[in-house]
């Protein structure tokens, strides 16, 4: 029985497909097919329920993909801390967030404080958090605990204070206001971002607790969002990190006081995996972090 075997196996397990897997693999689905054929031979049985190109676990399925997960954690993990243990010049650490633009600020002053670590971040949608081995595949996950999967339980708490902002153009009749409801605005055209993003999530989670469905202007993403506030396209709803990290610039940032909704962030890891000098460091510099960078510290601009 080979690794390269078990790994394949794991990999048609997650994805129920072997087309889907052959490609994330870069193999053809018949050499795939081969090596899985071949396994089963090994066992002396099937681990599979065929139905055409889709492949559902069996029960002797299911009780060896848990034990191959444990075999290759434990393989990933001892090879993990046999390279730490190299000491080498370039330190990785990896995190993932589902909302890049709130970290900026975190990312760029850790990096500036340990230039010789190198940092690898990647954002997430929130289907992505539901897949197998998510967690693992990271140092961290920047996440909100209403976002994460129940399983979930090993985290540290960055912030709890995050409050809703809403952004509008500077000759918006409301752009001189402090504070509004969110209702006040129901009727306004929204820029929104794109269902499967956590701060979408957010949004739509507002509204249905202040009672009414947005009129939705226009869907896109994070980098679009401002642009198309300035364009008069609509107004957009964000958070006040956010704000303080400047990325809206031009926009005119009002509280929203009603309803009272604050974000919560929080850094997941699983405890399973290796934790090496770089990813200690940057637990203990974010868990620090925004106790003494609260948004409430300042008036929005």
């Amino acid at each position: 029985m080979e690794l390269l075997q078990l790994r394949y196996f794991k990999a048609v397990a997650e994805n129920e497909s072997l087309t889907q897997t052959a490609n994330k693999l870069f193999i053809s689905p018949p050499s795939l097919s081969s090596t899985i054929s071949r396994l089963e031979k090994e066992l002396g049985t099937e681990l599979f329920d065929r139905h055409g190109n889709r492949l559902h676990l069996n029960t002797r399925g299911y009780v060896f993909l848990e034990c191959v997960n444990q075999i290759l954690s434990s393989l990933d993990n001892t090879v993990a801390e046999v390279r730490d243990m190299e000491a080498k010049r370039e330190v990785l650490l990896s995190v993932a967030t589902t909302s890049p633009n709130v970290w900026i600020e975190l990312f760029s002053t850790f990096q500036l404080e340990n230039p010789e670590m190198r940092v690898t971040h990647t954002s997430l949608r929130l289907d992505e958090l539901k897949t197998p081995g998510c967690l693992y595949k990271y140092d961290f996950v920047i996440a909100s605990p209403t976002d994460v999967p129940s399983h979930w339980k090993h985290r540290e708490l960055l912030y709890n204070d995050d409050y809703p902002v809403l952004l509008v153009h500077p000759d918006h009749p409301l752009s001189k206001r402090r504070e509004i409801s969110l209702a006040e605005v129901k009727d306004e055209p929204f820029v929104a971002l794109t269902p499967g993003f956590s701060s979408r999530k957010y949004f739509d989670d507002l509204c249905e607790r202040t009672g009414f469905t947005p009129k939705i202007a226009i869907e896109c993403d994070y980098m679009m969002r401002s642009y198309m506030v300035m364009k008069k396209i609509g107004v957009a709803l964000a958070t006040a990190y956010t704000n303080y990290a400047r990325l809206y610039d031009g926009t005119c940032c009002i509280d929203i006081t009603e309803p009272v909704f604050p974000r919560v962030q929080a850094l997941f890891r699983d405890e399973k995996r290796h934790m090496n000098a770089a990813a200690a460091r940057f637990q203990k510099f974010a868990t620090n972090f925004y106790p003494g960078h609260s948004c409430r510290k300042t008036p929005p601009l």
